[in-house]
């Protein structure tokens, strides 16, 4: 078996960090050892933060958690929508509450909880500037290092480095620039040399650069300006985020004038990019310019699910009753029943036993991660980014190598390798819709036995689930079937909205989802409820600095009120924005399509230049 210890291991060696300098601040280096090993649960905020000191991301780990860890999360993610709110009594209230439930060992969320005082003193009125000792305290809840020369000799968490980019802002007034400079360019240095993953690196990178670019500006660097500003953008479309997108844009701007590049096609291109991001939030009243809150964000968390429900909703799947259960596995049906209602919790060998009898994921480790191996899971991810930049020869590549690392004896990788090639090929006209169909829903029957006989608004969904759901309902649209497409995917929306195992990440599972049915919404004629969807799916994206889809959701708001209210201006307006956005995030084919739909539904080509 394969554990997330050894890759933690892996990692460790391969960077050539000891136990005790990776474990400090932490936990013991016997608890690290025993990680490493897979003999232990660990809690999903330890395990998160040994991932990222390795310069790993958790983001893309799927974490069964107790009752009691599920409902933590939960009130963080509640302090934290509160400070957004700027509802300070009752995020005060809650972080009391908060306090009295966090253990004192309990090292990384005794840090949230001191960030937390930190914002709610922001919100407060309290400048950065006068936070320093605060932010110094946060700090020390997880490390001893408080030496800013000690960055890049020690290993820190991307939440630990963002607390030393503020403690440099805090400071930023009262020390020259060349030292501000400096550490700033040791946090860059560290993201950079120790090959962080792009999605945890992209968390903290781009704020670290503008300030950077900032600084670099009063000395009038503009080269160094151009080059970091070109980095920081790079990373951001690469992995279709947008934080500080703009004011980075800005600079990259100001750096290629000040070096004469004005008439390059880059220079025009940026300024459009600027205007249509700018004239975005102008109709639609977004903005992800949230100031230091941005920095605390949990944008990116692992996919948590809450065991007891996934036992009830797994048990369910299979037709198998608490008694037949009891059976199987030689567990009283009260203990059953308790492990569902969150009342007891799993020992790692209990669990093991009950994968084998649901035929799930058996590599388990702390906090009952359901992955084989983290690199799995890094394959499968650039498979999709592969396949939807139509780079269908390197992704038959990784697949071929996916599929001989794959145990196929698992329902969910099965599930999950026949859903990948069914992509892969329809993508390519290689399958008929019909065969697509079926493989969709083949595949989720290895998970969902009953499907389509069972009511989706009872089930309880795992990602791959979503997203063959989401193809399914594709594959009925493309038949001309809109109405059973929409229909599949608002039963989805239900369940994935009311279910407590969807706890973060809402934003990467549901945006492809509530696109395709404002998409189908809008072909029925409901257009008004198309244009609140759209919208719905824009906020979500950029509450949490993501840049996915953002371009169509544009292009469908467009569409929509060009046939609501039979205005032809507005449409061409939306489809702009949407085209230069598109380009903005790498999107090519994404631009493509929006040129053919508008010269599809107008009449004419759509006019780019001097027109926003």
């Amino acid at each position: 078996m394969t554990y997330i210890g050894k890759i933690i291991k892996t990692e460790r060696c391969a960077q050539r960090i000891n136990q005790t300098m990776l474990a400090q601040g932490l936990c013991s280096v016997a608890t690290l050892s025993r990680i490493e090993t897979g003999d232990c649960f660990a809690s999903a905020e330890l395990i998160k933060e040994l991932l990222s000191r390795v310069g790993k991301s958790a983001d893309k780990l799927e974490l069964i958690v107790s009752l009691e860890e599920y409902t933590l999360e939960e009130k963080k993610e509640f302090v934290l929508e509160l400070a957004n709110k700027k509802d300070l009594k009752q995020m005060k209230e809650e972080m009391e509450s908060l306090k009295k439930e966090i253990k004192k060992e309990d090292f990384v969320n005794q840090r949230f909880l001191k960030e937390m005082q930190i914002i709610y003193q922001l919100l407060s009125g309290r400048k950065l500037e006068e936070l320093g000792e605060n932010l110094k305290n946060a700090l020390a809840a997880t490390t001893k290092i408080i030496d800013s020369n000690e960055i890049g000799r020690y290993c820190f968490s991307i939440e630990e480095l963002k607390l030393w980019y503020l403690i440099v802002l805090s400071e930023k007034g009262s020390k020259e620039n060349e030292y501000n400079i400096s550490v700033l360019n040791r946090i860059k240095r560290d993201m950079d040399e120790r090959k962080w993953d792009e999605e945890e690196r992209v968390k903290l990178y781009p704020y670290v650069i503008y300030t950077l670019c900032e600084l670099y500006e009063k000395e009038e660097k503009w080269d160094y300006v151009l080059e970091y500003s070109n980095a920081a953008l790079h990373l951001l479309r690469e992995n279709k985020r947008t934080s500080c997108i703009l004011p980075l844009m800005k600079y990259k701007l100001k750096a290629m004038e000040q070096r004469k590049k004005e008439n390059t096609e880059e220079y025009q291109n940026y300024a459009y990019y600027i205007k249509a991001w700018e004239m975005a939030k102008e109709i639609t009243g977004f903005s992800n310019d949230k100031g230091i809150l941005s920095i605390f964000q949990r944008n990116g968390q692992p996919e948590y699910f809450l065991f007891g429900e996934m036992l009830k909703g797994k048990r369910t799947q299979f037709h198998f009753t608490q008694a037949q259960m009891s059976e199987e596995l030689k567990w009283s049906e009260e203990f059953i029943s308790r492990l569902e209602n969150g009342k007891k919790n799993i020992s790692k060998k209990n669990y093991e036993k009950l994968a084998e009898s649901l035929q799930m994921q058996k590599e388990k480790a702390q906090s009952g991660i359901l992955t084989s191996q983290y690199e799995i899971l890094e394959k499968r991810r650039k498979i999709g980014i592969l396949v939807q930049d139509k780079q269908y020869e390197k992704a038959n590549l990784m697949l071929h190598k996916l599929k001989e690392q794959l145990d196929l004896s698992i329902l969910e990788n099965k599930q999950d390798l026949l859903c990948l090639e069914t992509i892969l090929l329809r993508g390519q006209k290689k399958l008929s819709n019909e065969t697509a169909l079926k493989n969709f829903i083949q595949a989720l029957q290895f998970t969902i036995p009953q499907y389509p006989d069972i009511p989706l608004r009872e089930c309880i969904f795992k990602k791959n689930e979503v997203t063959l759901l989401n193809n399914i309902a594709s594959c009925y649209a493309e038949n001309q079937e809109i109405e059973k497409a929409a229909q599949i995917l608002e039963d989805t929306l239900f369940s994935c909205l009311k279910s407590k195992i969807y706890i973060s990440n809402h934003c990467r599972l549901l945006t492809p989802l509530i696109f395709n049915f404002a998409k189908y919404t809008g072909l029925l004629g409901d257009h008004k409820k198309a244009i609140e969807y759209c919208q719905k799916a824009i906020h979500l994206n950029i509450i949490n600095d993501r840049g996915s889809k953002i371009s169509i959701l544009f292009y469908t708001i467009g569409w929509n009120l060009k046939e609501l209210n039979h205005n032809d201006t507005i449409y061409q307006q939306y489809c702009q924005i949407a085209y230069y956005i598109g380009g903005l995030m790498k999107e090519k084919e994404r631009q493509e399509e929006i040129l053919f739909l508008y010269q599809k539904n107008s009449g004419k080509p759509l006019f780019l230049e001097n027109t926003l």
